[in-house]
């Protein structure tokens, strides 16, 4: 019978384990050059392959490049110009508008420029006025087209308005089938053309936002959703669609809905790891409505916030195999949770369970948010290398690039991330 730790399945690393690692494999750019030369050696890398991967161009590490070098040439115009143009084609438009109106400021000679990147940024934020005053002064080369576009805009946002009751029943539609994107584009006509502000709207935008796993936009959106008050068209709304909103939560929990933000809100911490504030949440909407269905969602987010701090004390006393344990039996409260995914990996890291380290930090990474888990992307890449999966190592790897230098020291990164 072969021993698993001959092919790095299952051998414990340590402090040495990193003291130990090759001098010439020091960086990641190092660590990228010798994956591909393994992989080059292998016989995956001969097996025929009908979709090889295709490379793709990183926004976010052009983001962070102009980004840092606004930061070492803050009056460059030129550099937030360019900044400009990545975040408008991200769809950060508000963040756009900000470095244009920063190049302008710089130089004034830009305005023709800059001038067809504002108008998009006003028409995809549904600022038709503004859009419309800066449209006046662009070149005539440019102005047609941007005509057009306000056109069709506010054709929309005009639909919208005398039919927002229409897209909330399409997004209600969409949400039974759990068809999220659909549910969003719709739901989007609602909130943002036709400025609905309802506090169940916006909860229920926040709900679908979760589940596309943008969590920091769900966590904006039902943030102003909690400041509002509850209205009498609030619960005409929730009355359109009982059960629906509440089975996305817990099939089994029919909440009414001067809960149902709080659970919502609730929800939306776990997934960013606030489970304090998520605990605090959960209280509130047991407060507002104490049934056994509140109850029961209040007890959920009380035992995945227990099992993090459970699984904590026993991994900072490197009782690793109880902290596995905890956090697994917190991942069955909180399905799917990206800080609970994360510190099972680090613990399989320490026990040398990389097969499971792998699966666990790429899941977490997958259900981040707003793929922002850097710890999760260290401990899959350094899992690769243990498994010798060296495809999976490379596109690991490169993916650090989108954060970090390529001459960023490989032992630094493991260190912060299992600290």
């Amino acid at each position: 019978m072969s021993n698993p730790h001959q092919n790095g399945e299952n051998t414990p690393t340590s402090s040495h384990d990193l003291q130990n690692w090759p001098d010439d494999l020091t960086t990641i750019s190092d660590i990228i050059v010798y994956a591909k030369a393994e992989f080059a050696k292998s016989d995956d890398s001969k097996k025929e392959k009908k979709h090889k991967p295709q490379p793709r161009r990183s926004y976010m590490a052009a983001l962070n490049n102009y980004g840092s070098l606004i930061q070492k040439y803050p009056n460059n115009p030129s550099y937030r110009t360019k900044q400009a143009e990545f975040l408008l084609s991200t769809g950060k438009y508000e963040d756009a508008l900000v470095q244009c109106q920063a190049a302008k400021h710089l130089d004034p000679a830009l305005q023709i420029e800059l001038q067809p990147i504002i108008c998009l940024c006003y028409l995809n934020l549904d600022k038709l006025d503004a859009a419309w005053n800066e449209i006046q002064v662009v070149e005539e080369k440019d102005k047609v087209g941007l005509l057009e576009l306000f056109a069709e805009r506010k054709k929309i946002v005009d639909d919208a308005k005398q039919n927002w009751k229409t897209y909330l029943e399409a997004t209600i539609s969409a949400v039974c089938d759990t068809l999220w994107l659909t549910a969003l584009l719709q739901i989007v006509k609602v909130t943002d053309f036709a400025e609905i502000d309802y506090r169940m709207v916006l909860a229920l935008k926040a709900e679908i936002l979760f589940h596309l796993h943008a969590f920091n936009q769900a966590d904006v959106v039902i943030s102003e959703g909690l400041k509002k008050d509850l209205k009498e068209p609030d619960i005409n709304i929730f009355d359109m669609i009982p059960k629906v909103l509440n089975r996305k939560i817990d099939p089994s929990l029919v909440m009414g809905p001067r809960a149902y933000p709080f659970a919502v809100a609730a929800e939306i911490k776990l997934a960013i790891g606030r489970f304090d504030e998520a605990l605090e949440l959960a209280q509130a909407a047991y407060t507002v409505e104490p049934s056994n269905a509140v109850l029961t969602f209040y007890q959920k987010v009380q035992h995945a916030s227990e099992a993090l701090d459970n699984g904590n004390n026993f991994y900072q006393m490197q009782h690793y195999e109880k902290a596995i344990k905890e956090y697994k039996e917190g991942l069955k409260h909180a399905k799917n949770n990206s800080l609970l995914l994360t510190k099972l990996a680090s613990c399989q890291f320490y026990t040398g369970k990389w097969a499971d380290c792998r699966k666990s930090s790429d899941e977490a990474v997958r259900f981040c948010p707003d793929s922002n888990n850097q710890q999760g992307l260290i401990l899959r890449a350094y899992s690769n290398i243990k498994l010798k999966k060296w495809e999976k190592c490379i596109w690991a790897f490169e993916r650090l690039l989108d954060r970090y230098s390529k001459e960023v020291k490989i032992h630094d990164l493991i260190s912060a991330a299992i600290e």
